[in-house]
């Protein structure tokens, strides 16, 4: 298993200049997925930087680029302009950088393996349509198979979960040199609602965090 772990860090590191910079990046930082989905053994990717500076799981011509939140963000949560301290030339070296080291990870994997699973770990905060939502699952027609959904669905909604799948989010990641080529390499998006782990002032809450930990690091052991 491989967990890819794109929107958990709120590096900026002065590349970017946000108005609002705890509301943006409360609101869109994938906060503690890194420790939600740790657990089991695994190899992780994981990208080191906001994505305000640059979002890896974006595509080239990606039509969030008409709302100004495509691989390169102009514009923040509130449709404010983010002032940008880095070339756009730089942050596609770093997008590029990024999926090369993703298409090589999981090459140095399979010839061990008959099947591998990519975990594309993410969390949300909810809106009006999606706050009774605890988890989605998000899948590919091509590279994930109906027996690991069945998995993955039973097992938390055994623990008390609401789970949909492909709502409020949908699709998963898959390396671009097996991408609807290679049906070995397995892909399934996890989405946890924010709620579930964090307060109203998006700081985690010690037991409910270390409850959904045990309850994710089971699936894990059941899908690996």
């Amino acid at each position: 298993m491989i967990l890819h772990i794109p929107h958990s860090s709120r590096k900026l590191d002065g590349l970017v200049e946000l108005q609002n910079e705890k509301e943006n990046l409360d609101f869109l930082t994938d906060t503690y997925t890194k420790e939600l989905f740790g657990g089991i053994e695994y190899k992780d990717i994981i990208f080191p930087y906001s994505r305000f500076v640059c979002d890896v799981e974006r595509f080239i011509n990606d039509p969030m680029e008409n709302k100004g939140q495509g691989i390169i963000y102009t514009k923040d949560i509130f449709g404010a302009d983010i002032k940008r301290n880095i070339s756009d030339e730089d942050v596609m070296k770093m997008y590029k950088e990024h999926h090369v080291n993703f298409n090589i990870k999981v090459n140095g994997i399979l010839p061990y393996f008959s099947k591998y699973i990519i975990v594309d770990c993410h969390s949300f905060t909810p809106d009006e349509n999606s706050k009774g939502i605890d988890i989605c699952i998000g899948t590919d027609d091509f590279h994930t198979p109906a027996e690991l959904v069945r998995l993955v669905f039973n097992n938390l909604t055994s623990k008390g979960y609401n789970l949909e799948i492909n709502n409020p989010f949908s699709g998963t990641i898959v390396p671009s040199q097996h991408y609807k080529k290679n049906k070995d390499v397995y892909s399934i998006m996890i989405e946890v609602n924010k709620n579930i782990y964090l307060n109203e002032n998006f700081k985690k809450v010690k037991e409910d965090i270390e409850d959904l930990k045990e309850d994710l690091k089971d699936y894990e052991i059941n899908i690996a």
